[in-house]
């Protein structure tokens, strides 16, 4: 008798509606952990994408800036005014 009572108590845990609602919340939370998990590898590779294209921006204007900067140095006209260049020792 024990035996039969055992598995209509588990027939009866079975199909309880609280058992399947548990279920389904576990599947449910896996399912958004991978949503959420698929989403931030989405905006991780955007923001690098944004990243190389601001640093290539970056360098293009701080080559521009020591472009600048060397030619005011050097007294303009981008190192071709010969009356301010420096001077080299002659041997």
């Amino acid at each position: 008798m024990r035996g039969e009572e055992g598995w209509a108590r588990a027939a009866r845990r079975r199909d309880t509606p609280a058992l399947t609602a548990r279920c389904l919340c576990a599947g449910v939370r896996r399912e958004v952990a991978r949503d959420a998990a698929f989403m931030g590898e989405v905006k991780r590779k955007e923001r690098d994408r944004a990243g190389a294209a601001r640093d290539k921006t970056q360098k293009k204007a701080i080559a521009f800036l020591q472009q600048q900067e060397s030619d005011f140095k050097s007294g303009g006209q981008g190192g071709m005014n010969p009356h301010k260049s420096k001077k080299r020792k002659q041997r």
